[in-house]
């Protein structure tokens, strides 16, 4: 196993066990079989009781073999409101650097789908908690601590005003650019000097450019048009 999702070697045979197949996989939830002639289902690393207790779990170190996993299981999180185990965020946090390797067409589906959820907050609150937001969402990530008047924000920092805003979204409409547009709306106070606090002149204008930054991030041009 080497760098990125792309420098591993494939082995086939007959020889290989459904565990051992299982053993590949992302999540434990993933890592279930059933034998068509018996009807046996094949549950080696307990995925049956790990959506009973809605908890996303790795199911062994070949996680690391493809860092699109870490938005994967962010992503699954959002649509099952299942909790990510914490030495699951730790192997999404060794992924770090390996996450740049990623294209942006990959990135994009797994962040498209997190906006169609019902609470796309968990997306970026489960990156958070894996310490890998900043990789490819880093204007999210500078609205953390962003702090705001509090009289007119009590929920706190522009980061929870943000995720708040963007699960309100979702009450309002299916329409995932709109959703979009909620996610970003208030990126310009991500950058606003720490001594202007709690105020934010001029962010509406400073979240122009940094609304391009993000989108330039994770997506190309022509693919985004022919799916958004």
């Amino acid at each position: 196993m080497g760098f990125g999702h792309k420098e591993f070697e494939i082995e086939t045979g007959e020889e290989i066990t459904i565990e051992e197949d299982l053993a590949r996989r992302d999540i434990t939830i993933n890592a279930m079989a059933k034998d068509v002639l018996t009807g046996e289902i094949i549950d080696p690393f307990n995925g049956r009781k790990n959506i009973e207790n809605k908890m996303i779990r790795a199911t062994t170190n070949h996680f690391r073999e493809d860092p699109l996993r870490v938005y994967r299981v962010a992503r699954i999180a959002a649509q099952t409101g299942f909790t990510v185990e914490e030495n699951t965020l730790k192997e999404m946090e060794s992924l770090k650097k390996e996450l740049t390797t990623l294209s942006k067409e990959r990135v994009f589906v797994e962040f498209r789908k997190a906006l169609e959820t019902s609470k796309p907050s968990i997306f970026f609150d489960v990156l958070r908690k894996a310490n890998v937001l900043r990789v490819h969402f880093k204007e999210i990530y500078d609205l953390i601590g962003s702090l705001q008047p509090e009289e007119y924000h009590p929920e706190g920092d522009s980061y929870n005003h943000t995720m708040i805003v963007v699960d309100k979204s979702v009450e309002l409409t299916n329409d995932v650019a709109i959703r979009f547009a909620c996610l970003v709306h208030d990126l310009g106070k991500g950058v606003t000097p720490k001594e202007m606090y709690p105020h934010h002149y001029g962010h509406d204008e400073k979240g122009v450019e940094l609304v391009g930054n993000l989108g330039n991030r994770i997506r190309s041009s022509k693919y985004m048009e022919s799916i958004w």
